[in-house]
């Protein structure tokens, strides 16, 4: 995962390609040639929730973000949320 991130936040293309993504196997798709082999989605996902919860834990989001993550930080497809936020307004 720490390879795709460092990736998601040096590559521009790569960084447009994750942010159209409205949904999580979307994202996973986009994340996959950068993943350690036999990361499966399930592991993605799992991951996601986590840099998300990290996200809502050592940063200041907005009104909206905030509105999202609470009670639902478990889901990954708020978890994809929330980190598409972020990563417009800066790295990860």
């Amino acid at each position: 995962m720490e390879n795709f991130l460092d990736e998601l936040n040096e590559n521009e293309i790569l960084r447009d390609d994750f942010l159209a993504q409205t949904s999580i196997a979307g994202a996973y798709e986009i994340a996959k040639p950068y993943l350690d082999e036999g990361v499966t989605e399930e592991d993605f996902n799992s991951e996601m929730v986590n840099l998300a919860k990290n996200i809502v834990n050592n940063d200041e989001l907005d009104e909206t973000a905030l509105e999202n993550v609470q009670g639902g930080c478990e889901d990954p497809q708020i978890a994809l949320l929330t980190i598409q936020e972020r990563l417009e307004k800066g790295r990860i």
